[in-house]
């Protein structure tokens, strides 16, 4: 049905509930409109049943985990997705302070201070993300052998721009859409995610040593000072990739590249390498559905068929998704991602 619909996306009992209301209320639109998909594949596919274009058009669907390039962060944190049910507008997580005031006596008859936690809530918005494609009606009529596989190949298409507008907004976020106070504005300038200036240009810095100090430092700011223990998903531009790629040393004995250097920091899990990123911008994240930056599901990408009344009606139909993004942080301020650019 969709990129969401992993084994982790499913993980607890409650989650697998909600992701299968998702799947409820996706089917019963796709039986609402059942009809319209019949008509276009009996005419284009003799045998065909809309189930059997749903699957086409699903399987279409499953993009898998980049290894670089185009949307390659993105679909890592659509691996850590929390679901929710579609009529949450907003999500919204408790914060608790620490407690406690720790004391150390030879016999223990110290009066001991009692202490309380005291709580707060963070949160995101999820909104919706839609679209509609399909094919005129002339269009299927003149071309019926291959009707079926225009539609599968323009609902790819389709896909692909859906993905890329919510890639925009997990970057960019979007000040306009907001409720209750809870509003998304990216990772390049939430307040959930801490902000660091590079002290040196890394595209054009010609000392190896001086760039991995600056990761080191960069690194430092999430596992020393936000204390985050998990291993750091690093994305970063082409241009910084690129100049990772070239050998520590000059004499490269040992055949490791600057890169290689970079991935020994402790606390460094993963270097990917996004086109969304630019010149000296790069994000070092922590990928985790519990304590972490992760993706919030109310509905999956997902299509369904419009309904037909008239003969000459186009066969259209509507993927749509809801999605939120959320950087989680303690009630302290400590963080869980970063973004850095000069």
């Amino acid at each position: 049905m969709s990129i969401l619909f992993t084994n982790s996306y499913a993980e607890g009992s409650a989650e697998k509930r909600t992701l299968n209301k998702h799947a409820v209320l996706l089917l019963n639109k796709r039986k609402a409109s059942n009809k319209a998909v019949e008509d276009f594949v009996l005419a284009a596919n003799a045998g065909q049943t809309p189930a059997d274009a749903y699957r086409a058009f699903d399987a279409t669907t499953k993009i898998e985990t980049v290894p670089r390039g185009h949307l390659a962060l993105l679909t890592r944190v659509m691996q850590n997705t929390r679901p929710v049910s579609i009529g949450k507008q907003t999500y919204e997580y408790r914060q608790s302070s620490r407690v406690g005031n720790a004391q150390v006596s030879m016999g223990g008859q110290k009066d001991i201070t009692i202490d309380h936690a005291s709580y707060g809530y963070e949160g995101t918005v999820v909104p919706i993300f839609d679209e509609g494609y399909g094919v005129t009606w002339r269009e299927h009529e003149g071309n019926m052998s291959d009707a079926f596989d225009t539609l599968v190949d323009v609902s790819r298409g389709a896909e692909r721009t859906l993905m890329e507008k919510i890639n925009e907004y997990m970057m960019d976020g979007d000040s306009s859409v907001t409720l209750k106070g809870r509003a998304w504005l990216g990772l390049r300038n939430d307040p959930s995610v801490a902000s660091a200036t590079l002290l040196i240009n890394i595209v054009t810095e010609t000392s190896n040593k001086a760039i991995r100090d600056e990761f080191v430092r960069l690194v430092k700011i999430m596992t020393k000072d936000n204390q985050v223990s998990g291993d750091l998903t690093l994305a970063l531009s082409t241009d910084i990739h690129y100049r990772l790629t070239e050998p520590y040393d000059s004499a490269n004995a040992n055949g490791k590249t600057l890169k290689d250097h970079i991935l020994e920091i402790p606390g460094v899990g993963e270097i990917v390498e996004d086109y969304a990123f630019e010149g000296n911008q790069l994000a070092m994240v922590y990928l985790d559905v519990t304590s972490g930056f992760h993706a919030v599901v109310g509905m999956p990408i997902s299509s369904y068929s419009l309904m037909r009344e008239m003969h000459n009606d186009d066969f259209d139909f509507v993927k749509w998704a809801a999605v939120g993004f959320v950087a989680k942080q303690s009630k302290s301020g400590k963080k869980t991602a970063l973004y850095a650019a000069l």
